[in-house]
């Protein structure tokens, strides 16, 4: 799965432990950590955001990218998904994103 400049970025600024293997590490013990459980808490805590599940992270994701114009095939590519059929849900964001186009169109040939 390929990942965008910016991420890549962020990742090359983390810092490494001499010997460690692991991109994130538990920086006590240089494993892996077990769960996320905790550091999530903190994390939506801290930003505000209760409730926010990761789940909700991967449909903002895809909805950002449909309504960027990446096509349904590849929103799936990337979200993982078995099949077309998961993706689907995102096909309506398309058709809203397309409706909005041409209506700004429509809006410029009529001042």
């Amino acid at each position: 799965m390929p990942l965008s400049s910016a991420a890549v970025a962020i990742i090359e600024q983390l810092p490494r432990f001499k010997g460690c293997p692991y991109l994130l590490p538990n920086p006590d013990t240089k494993k892996p950590f077990n769960s996320i459980k905790n550091g999530w808490q903190k994390a939506i805590r801290d930003a505000k955001l209760p409730g926010l599940r990761l789940h909700d992270l991967r449909h903002f994701a895809a909805s950002f990218m449909v309504n960027s114009g990446v096509d349904l095939f590849a929103v799936g590519k990337v979200l993982g998904h078995a099949s077309y059929q998961s993706t689907q849900r995102y096909a309506r964001l398309a058709n809203d994103t397309l409706l909005r186009a041409v209506e700004a169109g429509a809006a410029k040939q009529n001042p």
